[in-house]
């Protein structure tokens, strides 16, 4: 019967790892959904294949049958995930859609002033954001933030969505990357610059590598041409070395080694070990997926700790500052380590990732799970039928898609559509400050060229 149980759930999961490939090529990479289930299927697949390493080189390390048995209902609750998800995405947009581009190559030289323009109008938006939110909070100098980087992230309680302008600054040197494709060293100087803001004001550990991903991504649907050269062996081993350094010194700035007194280690041992240690939180047998698996057959054996509409209500609302809300609950994952941990503990300064079916499974089971799922399908759907139909004319829809793809495929994967209606909202108004920016810049223009015409002219009429 054990063995019989181990089969079924590794069916299940081959067929988790089919839907998740079958809904990248219909949907297509560089897009919310195809972008999110990229990162969902490196975490499954990278937990599957950790086992099967374990099973074949070091048995030891860990009861792989115990493992397998710990994700057979996980493993069902994904596929069923999977189906509604996909599902909603084709009531919405059944349409097999190809990667949206908006290439700059055959556009006209006014057409390509003001996206340089936007660029650095979102570069120095994007910045003014993050260090105003800093500067507010009492930071004076980088020392003192990242001495006190821990327990600022963990006791956020204003101006959250103000630290998003990190992202949107990266959006801006990501388009200047784009633009200035016969200018190598300008886009060498603004990738750096990219690793450079994204190391030193990132919350995250991994913020380069988050930072890349919006690079990338902006670069394909802009200039295929830059894609491809720096899309390349060398380049991308150049970057994954200096995401790794980036990792293993963040990660030791992060956790109060400054704060203590004690001085960061630049050993390549150190490094790459702790490198190593914070990706394995994430991916691999004992990252984010086991996680998952702990919390659903705990939700299961003990229904009490379902979560009834808390979920949803934060989805919901979620997007609301704040400001305007001072009273406004902590999110639905925050310090529930007592779900996802093998030994339950908590951390009451963190939230944990419940990812992409564990976030609709965990307010009612299966009648939570099918509808959370379907319908966020159904609105990313919605997304990007309108963002095709609106791109070919307007500029702002394929940017804001841009950053509104690259903050949700993320979320998607590690808390589901809990961030959804945050990212729609941001997404929306980012594009209004596009939209206003370029009316203001016409504007502009047309004042002066009308003022020059209006002094010519009278020039000449006093002249003659």
């Amino acid at each position: 019967m054990t063995n019989m149980i181990e089969l079924i759930g590794i069916g299940f999961l081959v067929v988790n790892l089919i839907l998740m490939v079958w809904i990248i090529l219909w949907r297509k990479f560089f897009s919310a959904e195809g972008l999110g289930m990229a990162f969902l299927l490196l975490m499954v697949a990278s937990d599957a294949f950790g086992l099967l390493m374990i099973y074949i080189l070091n048995p030891s390390l860990a009861d792989v049958k115990s493992e397998l048995q710990l994700r057979f209902l996980p493993n069902i609750v994904l596929t069923i995930g999977l189906l509604s998800f996909f599902v909603g995405l084709l009531i919405s947009d059944p349409n097999r859609r190809k990667n949206l581009r908006y290439d700059l190559s055959g556009k006209s030289k006014k057409i390509r002033q003001k996206i340089i323009a936007t660029g650095y109008f979102l570069a120095f938006l994007g910045l003014s954001m993050k260090l105003f939110v800093l500067y507010s909070a009492g930071f004076r100098s980088i020392g003192a933030f990242f001495s006190g980087m821990y327990m600022y992230q963990a006791q956020i309680t204003q101006g959250e969505f103000m630290h998003i302008g990190l992202n949107i600054s990266i959006l801006g040197l990501s388009l200047l990357v784009a633009v200035y494709n016969d200018k190598i060293i300008k886009q060498i100087f603004f990738i750096l610059a990219i690793i450079l803001i994204s190391f030193i004001f990132s919350l995250s550990k991994s913020g380069i590598i988050a930072a890349l991903i919006i690079l990338f991504f902006t670069i394909h649907v802009f200039n295929k041409e830059a894609f491809r050269r720096f899309f390349k062996p060398l380049p991308l081993i150049i970057l994954f070395i200096i995401f790794l350094i980036g990792l293993g010194v963040k990660t030791q700035i992060k956790y109060e080694i400054l704060s203590e007194g004690r001085a960061i280690s630049f050993s390549k041992e150190t490094i790459l070990n702790t490198s190593l240690s914070v990706i394995g939180r994430r991916l691999g047998p004992f990252g984010l997926y086991r996680g998952y698996s702990f919390m659903v057959n705990r939700l299961v054996e003990t229904p009490s700790l379902f979560f009834g509409k808390k979920i949803m209500e934060s989805t919901i609302t979620g997007w609301i500052p704040r400001f305007f809300w001072p009273d406004k609950p902590s999110p639905p994952f925050h310090a529930r380590g007592d779900l996802t941990n093998e030994d339950s503990s908590i951390d009451i300064y963190a939230n944990v990732a419940p990812t992409f079916a564990g976030f609709a499974f965990a307010d009612a089971g299966y009648f939570s799970l099918i509808p959370y799922l379907l319908m966020g399908g159904f609105v990313l759907g919605l997304i990007r039928r309108t963002v095709t139909t609106k791109s070919k004319y307007l500029f702002p829809f394929v940017l804001v898609y841009i950053f509104f793809s690259t903050q949700m495929s993320g979320s998607l994967s590690e808390t589901g559509f809990l961030n959804l209606f945050y990212y729609i909202t941001l997404s929306a108004a980012l594009f209004l400050a596009v939209f206003m920016f370029l009316g203001l810049c016409n504007l502009f223009k047309t004042s002066i060229s009308s003022v020059l015409r209006n002094g010519w002219s009278t020039e000449i009429t006093n002249v003659s």
